[in-house]
């Protein structure tokens, strides 16, 4: 047998999303604290959908990512709750909208899928409401419907 031996990190790539932009489904969301600062962040689990199949990607929302907070609210249609400043965890599951993904080397981890961002919704262009003209319906008679016709007294004469 004959084949091209790869490393372990060469598999582990062969696994990943390409780097780019994706649709995704929040699976689960869950208030918590940041180890390394303490700060107040909800944790993410998220579905991707790409060519390749499904991928979970995990996530982290806080405060000082303002700009990846916000434009995830916008992207799931959470931006009244993010403007009130009401958002949290549970408002997150089940969820969709777009990711940006990056490919990132981790020393602890090798290489793996990480969000960079949140694709902003395009803001919808307004199209004039044209109203449908009604088709007017023209009225059966007993000639233009064969079937409308009483048949009783054709059978029982």
């Amino acid at each position: 047998m004959k084949f091209t031996p790869k490393s372990e990190d060469d598999l582990k790539r062969e696994s990943l999303l390409a780097p780019g932009t994706y649709d995704f489904e929040v699976l689960s969301a869950e208030e918590t604290q940041s180890k390394k600062s303490g700060a107040d962040m909800i944790a993410l689990k998220l579905r991707v959908f790409s060519d390749q199949g499904e991928r979970s990607v995990r996530d982290w929302l806080m405060p000082s990512m303002g700009f990846k907070l916000r434009h995830f609210a916008e992207t799931t249609g959470m931006l009244a709750a993010y403007d009130a400043g009401t958002f949290n965890a549970e408002h997150c599951k089940g969820r969709s909208g777009r990711v940006i993904l990056v490919i990132k080397d981790s020393e602890q981890y090798g290489p793996q899928n990480n969000v960079k961002d949140y694709e902003k919704k395009a803001a919808a262009a307004e199209s004039p409401v044209v109203p449908v003209a009604a088709k007017k319906i023209p009225a059966a008679s007993d000639e233009t419907i064969p079937f409308a016709r009483p048949l009783i007294a054709e059978v029982w004469g």
